[in-house]
């Protein structure tokens, strides 16, 4: 896959410009940038699962039912930010 081809002219000029400013060839910032992609990601994921896992979610047993059932309309009436 030709990574140049799928990016656009204001991204090529960045990719240009930045081995200058930074001493860092275009193959080390595209690889640099997918990898701090990945990891930024695998940390969400992370993150969302320990919240899941954590007991938290749920954990108001003697709270209102309307609670858990009025949720999505009261968002979408504004009401829930």
């Amino acid at each position: 896959m030709k990574v140049i081809e799928h990016l656009d002219e204001e991204r090529c000029t960045k990719l240009e410009r930045v081995p200058s400013l930074t001493h860092f060839g275009a193959d080390e910032i595209l690889c640099g940038g997918i990898d701090f992609v990945e990891q930024r990601a695998k940390r969400s994921v992370g993150r969302r699962v320990t919240i899941l896992s954590s007991g938290f979610v749920g954990c108001l047993h003697d709270a209102p039912e309307h609670l858990v059932a009025n949720h999505r309309q009261d968002r979408i009436a504004g009401r829930v930010r």
